[in-house]
């Protein structure tokens, strides 16, 4: 299997943050790009059946489907039935670049970067959240690109990453915080009472 790494994208010449793409597949096909890069990837699947292959595991996904690809590791989707989706690709420093100490996430990256490949959310576990709101919200300001189209982007990743934590607790997956410090949690725990959905 050849794997093939892909470049940062560009606006005018500099390294973007992020990469924002409205995607559709109109018939049943096989993309055999593998590739990887440093980027987190969000998929969010508006219509469509098929896998998302992330190293060796093959995830299926059907319409409100939400993926996340965690940063180096290899992917590649096939579509069963025609399908359209959102493609988010942001830099991982997005989760802890900050000036305010209390976004720092920095320490949650081994969380959501080393354990899993990839977390799976189904159209039940988030239709009831503000993800797809937030994504399409993304879209939309990726598209227009009018001034501080930037931040309301990065805010609305921090905003998704919030849900996430809470879908996690809520679901008993445990306590994501237990291996932080007490510093380090309240820092947490403050950001996702600052950042609501």
């Amino acid at each position: 299997m050849r794997i093939q790494e892909e470049k940062s994208y560009k606006i005018d010449g500099a390294e973007s943050f992020v990469h924002c793409i409205r995607l559709q597949s109109d018939v049943r096909q096989f993309v055999p790009y593998y590739h990887y890069h440093e980027y987190i990837e969000m998929l969010y699947f508006l219509e469509g059946e098929g896998y998302v292959y992330i190293n060796e595991t093959k995830n299926p996904f059907s319409a409100g489907t939400f993926i996340i690809v965690n940063s180096k590791k290899a992917h590649t989707l096939s579509f069963t039935t025609p399908s359209k989706y959102f493609c988010v690709k942001f830099m991982p420093q997005v989760l802890y670049e900050s000036d305010q100490p209390f976004v720092d996430m920095k320490y949650v990256m081994p969380f959501i970067s080393e354990e899993k490949n990839q977390h799976i959310f189904s159209r039940e576990e988030i239709e009831k959240t503000a993800i797809k709101a937030l994504l399409t919200e993304m879209m939309d300001e990726w598209d227009a690109m009018d001034v501080g189209y930037d931040l309301v982007i990065r805010a609305n990743i921090l905003k998704i990453f919030t849900v996430i934590f809470r879908l996690w607790q809520e679901s008993g997956g445990g306590d994501v915080l237990q291996n932080f410090s007490p510093d380090i949690k309240k820092a947490i725990l403050y950001t996702m009472e600052h950042y609501q959905s």
